[in-house]
């Protein structure tokens, strides 16, 4: 922090003028100088204040994410990463688990979507997934696979057993994989890219007769 004095030295022709230097702290960190010149209006001049060192040395904007970014976790901190790469689909018809069920919470933003989720390892035994994140990375590998991998998922259908139009958190899927109206604005693409993102994160792949993965739909969290 420029002490009253330092801001003297450098500016000397204003110095032979002040007859005094008054700093005040305030709640911003900044400080106000008051500089009382003859002859003239006392002004005052913000000062910014010098960043604190964190404590430990450690980067600040690393130990805590920006005020202003999505709420909850990455996906890729869930249970829901690597999820049907670590138990694909094996061939044993409707009995095939795990299945996942997605609700979109919060959509407004362009650059991640926030969403729960239920992972069902049985017909009675479920998982829930609150309040993480999906942000499109984009990516050459994303853009070749993505594309085919929505594709499919969009095209997914349970001939074996669906509850129909109505859409719920499982087990049993909709007739559906993706609602037939969502709340998106003309135009966009980031419903596209999110599943793409999706797709990659969990390591989905079309194959079981029956859809193992859907949307459920679109419900702000309250």
């Amino acid at each position: 922090m420029k002490s009253c004095s330092t801001l003297l030295m450098v500016a000397m022709p204003l110095a032979m003028l002040l007859s005094g230097c008054v700093a005040t702290p305030q709640k911003d960190g900044s400080t106000l100088l008051r500089l009382n010149i003859p002859g003239l209006t006392p002004q005052a001049a913000p000062v910014a204040a010098q960043p604190s060192e964190p404590s430990g040395g450690s980067n600040a904007s690393e130990a805590a994410p920006s005020a202003t970014g999505p709420s909850g976790v990455p996906i890729t901190q869930t249970a829901l990463s690597g999820i049907f790469t670590k138990h694909p689909y094996g061939g044993t018809g409707a009995g095939t688990f795990p299945r996942v069920a997605l609700t979109f919470t919060d959509w407004s933003r362009s650059d991640c979507w926030t969403a729960d989720a239920v992972i069902w390892w049985g017909t009675r035994k479920s998982e829930r997934v609150r309040q993480f994140y999906v942000c499109p990375r984009g990516g050459l590998g994303t853009a070749i696979n993505g594309a085919a991998g929505l594709h499919l998922f969009v095209e997914q259908t349970s001939a074996l057993s669906n509850t129909g139009n109505v859409r719920g958190d499982g087990p049993t899927p909709p007739m559906l994989a993706v609602p037939m109206t969502m709340p998106i604005p003309p135009g966009t693409n980031m419903f596209n890219d999110v599943i793409m993102q999706i797709i990659a994160d969990t390591g989905w792949q079309a194959g079981s007769p029956v859809t193992d993965f859907w949307i459920v739909g679109f419900k702000k969290s309250s």
